[in-house]
């Protein structure tokens, strides 16, 4: 996998963020959805956690420092824990889906947050992507939709410039 492919599930993870943050301006029951918006709503929660263990992984798989962060697997592995938890209890209407919700959630962040720190304390140039980590862990933790979205388009913008200087240097 390449910087190109974790440029591009970035955005995609940012993108459902966005438009599930413009969806929930309008207010949508999605904890016990009965309209079309609901239901948008919640599959927006759901796949925002699906996509964004993608994009995890793909930074896993991508960046030079992997072998040193194997805790981002934790985190995409329970980004997984975390969406399904979401539409089992949102969508299909089962309450014990919370409990996955609750326990992928907060993995989520905390696996992101160490990952971070690890990210930064190793000897390489990508360890700026550790303060992209500890952003991950920042927009679950505020409840923020918005922030987790900014999060990650704003990486993915700086991923391309990255990418381009490194290039640059190369030549």
């Amino acid at each position: 996998m390449s910087l190109g492919s974790l440029r591009v599930a970035s955005v995609a993870v940012g993108a459902v963020a966005l438009i599930g943050f413009l969806v929930g301006l309008a207010d949508p029951a999605y904890y016990s959805p009965e309209t079309p918006m609901d239901y948008l709503a919640a599959g927006l929660n759901s796949a925002g956690p699906f996509v964004a263990a993608a994009a995890l992984f793909i930074w896993w798989r991508s960046t030079p420092i992997r072998r040193g962060v194997f805790l981002i697997l934790v985190a995409a592995a329970a980004g997984i824990v975390w969406g399904l938890g979401n539409l089992i209890e949102d969508i299909l209407d089962y309450e014990w889906g919370f409990v996955l919700f609750g326990v992928g959630g907060i993995t989520t962040v905390l696996a992101s947050a160490l990952a971070g720190v690890v990210a930064l304390t190793v000897r390489d140039p990508f360890r700026w992507s550790g303060l992209f980590l500890l952003g991950v862990a920042a927009g679950p933790a505020a409840d923020s939709a918005l922030v987790w979205a900014v999060v990650w388009l704003v990486f993915a913008l700086y991923l391309g410039q990255f990418t381009q200087i490194v290039a640059s240097n190369e030549s």
